[in-house]
């Protein structure tokens, strides 16, 4: 079975934000138990869909660094130490980058460009990935320590992989949540915000957002591979009502290449 944790992050952890997100989220069945001493490295691109109004469709390239231990991993995003580390069962505590932001200048509408930015953070917290026979499931809870948002964040998921020669398909739906205080730092508006664009008011509370999203992966040889990635998140109210927001959904596409030693 191949070794496709640094895929997904997230998100994309991020919504977990990453969140083992995106993060830790790809994993086939028994890849904790085969992906031991491990290191991965490569390069990609990836697009991602905010939901700000009229803001720029944000295009960045991505290195790819992964290394699967006995007691820690490098993950993309994340930095983990596992504290239980079972054939059928992983638990973790991490540390990942968190790529929810906004900048005013990247949006072309006249009334947010007005407001202040929320910057990029990143969060601590603890993961589980439980292995079955039918998939991996995971869950993830972790809180800002940048004291940005000062929110947090949680996820829970499923994946499963299916295979056909040298090619490999990772389904993944789940659900990831944010509390108040992040929802209202990334898409609340103040007083004063309101004041000097015109906008509403707005505080934005916790609330639960569903995703689905898959990879598609391909050996080109024993150590080298090309995958591409997708991920659909469909927005909370607490989110999509913020007068900052024009859609109700965000996503992301990737691709890549890499190599494993």
């Amino acid at each position: 079975m191949r070794k496709y944790a640094f895929i997904l992050s997230s998100t994309l952890f991020r919504h977990i934000a990453a969140c083992v997100l995106l993060l830790s989220l790809v994993c086939p069945t028994q890849a904790i138990a085969e992906t031991e001493n491990e290191l991965t490295i490569g390069a990609g691109g990836r697009v991602i869909v905010l939901p700000y109004k009229r803001y720029d469709t944000i295009w960045t390239p991505i290195p790819i660094l992964n290394y699967e231990g006995k007691y820690a991993y490098v993950r993309e995003y994340a930095v983990g130490a596992k504290l239980v580390n079972l054939k059928f069962l992983e638990i973790s505590a991490f540390v990942e980058y968190d790529y929810t932001g906004f900048r005013s200048k990247k949006s072309s509408d006249r009334q947010l460009r007005e407001l202040s930015n929320r910057h990029y953070s990143a969060n601590a917290g603890i993961g589980a990935r439980l292995i079955t026979p039918y998939g991996m499931f995971h869950a993830s809870g972790a809180q800002n320590i940048l004291g940005h948002s000062k929110g947090l964040t949680g996820l829970v998921g499923y994946m499963t992989s299916l295979e056909y020669k040298a090619l490999e398909f990772i389904p993944s739906i789940g659900m990831q949540w944010s509390s108040n205080r992040y929802n209202d730092y990334y898409y609340g508006i103040s007083d004063n915000e309101s004041l000097k664009s015109g906008l509403d008011s707005y505080r934005a509370g916790g609330g639960a957002s569903p995703y689905a999203g898959g990879v598609i992966c391909y050996s080109l040889t024993d150590s080298w591979e090309i995958y591409s990635s997708g991920e659909l998140v469909f927005l909370s109210s607490a989110i999509k009502n913020s007068p900052m927001v024009s859609r109700t959904n965000t996503y992301n596409l990737m691709l890549g290449l890499a190599y494993s030693f």
